[in-house]
């Protein structure tokens, strides 16, 4: 469910365990998604190397000539916008990396060897003669956005949703909420709404915490959608829709 309830309703394929767990389809199927990640995060294109997910780590590709180049990269993404790629080629040599930017950045920066380049959404390609220690500097635009349901959905002046760079947002009960409870957040005339980060004292386990402002004053605590509802009762009444204030 994304509008208020809990984890586990009307789920295709739920199954109760007898420790009383619950497992389904969902949990599977996203095994397998995530085991495609990691080879798919740098492939071959036909001048170089395309690099489509951001992981903290070391990957390693082939140039176009055969020749082994390692990517080395320090980041928190998507929990933070900073993505600090180093280039570690076996010899110099020219080819192409190309960098995968997302729609939802909105306002991307890219230095190369501290020099400022242009980024469209799609890939970026950064054609040159690679050496051994070149720095690739990436920040994506983090701001929280205001999602709204289709134009011709019946909950189009119902319900909206937050996003924090590709990462939905969510309420939940144990934040000192009821999810089922209108909001009125206080957004700026581009979609946009202020952020404070939040320690994760309320849900220890979570990957993201935050609180953004409303109109009436009142703080609205949110959670990262994959750490919303995990006690799967309603102790973590969870909505990624939120329901929105009624004019009167």
């Amino acid at each position: 469910a994304l509008r208020p309830g809990t984890r586990g309703r009307k789920t295709g394929g739920l199954r109760r365990m007898t420790d009383g767990s619950i497992y389904g389809c969902c949990a599977c199927i996203g095994s397998i998604g995530i085991g495609f990640l990691p080879p798919l995060s740098a492939m071959l294109s036909k001048n170089g190397i395309a690099v489509n997910f951001y992981f903290d780590g070391e990957m390693t590709a082939l140039t176009p000539t055969g020749k082994r180049v390692r990517l080395i990269t320090d980041t928190r993404y998507p929990y933070g916008s900073a993505v600090r790629m180093t280039v570690e080629a076996e010899g110099d040599e020219a080819f192409t990396v190309s960098l995968r930017i997302p729609a939802w950045s909105a306002s991307t920066s890219l230095k190369v060897n501290g020099k400022a380049v242009d980024v469209h959404v799609g890939y970026t390609d950064i054609t040159q003669v690679w050496q051994k220690g070149d720095r690739i500097e990436l920040d994506f635009d983090l701001r929280v956005t205001r999602i709204e349901p289709p134009k011709d959905s019946a909950y189009r002046n119902d319900y909206v949703a937050l996003r924090r760079g590709c990462i939905i947002l969510a309420t939940d009960a144990r934040l000192g909420l009821d999810p089922r409870e209108s909001v009125d957040i206080a957004f700026d005339a581009e979609g946009h709404v202020e952020e404070s980060l939040l320690p994760h004292t309320d849900i220890p386990d979570c990957e993201l915490m935050l609180s953004v402002p409303q109109n009436n004053g009142k703080p609205l605590k949110l959670v990262d959608y994959a750490s919303a509802g995990k006690t799967w009762d309603a102790m973590s009444i969870y909505a990624a829709w939120l329901p929105l204030k009624k004019e009167k």
